[in-house]
């Protein structure tokens, strides 16, 4: 995910949910979802070698690869699920109607 900005990277989260291990930028809501070298690798916008050379790490280790795969897909089945996004929106939607009262 090269982006220069970036909301939340749905495509990402697709990737990472298939168990694909994915390179992003630090942009936008991308570095809440990848958790450098634990659930993929994070490179700085705008430097197209950083992103380049994460890549090929990638390429070159099958075993990093795979931990950084079944590392995403857990992250995204544990924090980005539809029952956790809609969760989430409750808890919000809840607090502030406590506030209310």
């Amino acid at each position: 995910m090269s982006s220069i900005t970036e909301g939340l990277g749905s495509s990402m989260l697709d990737a990472m949910a298939s168990g694909v291990p994915v390179v992003g930028t630090r942009a936008g809501g991308i570095p809440e979802v990848i958790e450098h070298g634990r659930s993929g690798l994070l490179v700085r916008p705008h430097h197209a070698d950083e992103l380049a050379a994460a890549i090929i790490d990638l390429l070159k280790d099958p075993a990093l690869r795979a931990q950084l795969g079944a590392a995403g897909r857990r992250r995204v089945v544990d924090e980005f699920s539809v029952e956790k996004m809609v969760e989430g929106t409750l808890a919000v939607y809840q607090h502030r109607l406590a506030a209310r009262v």
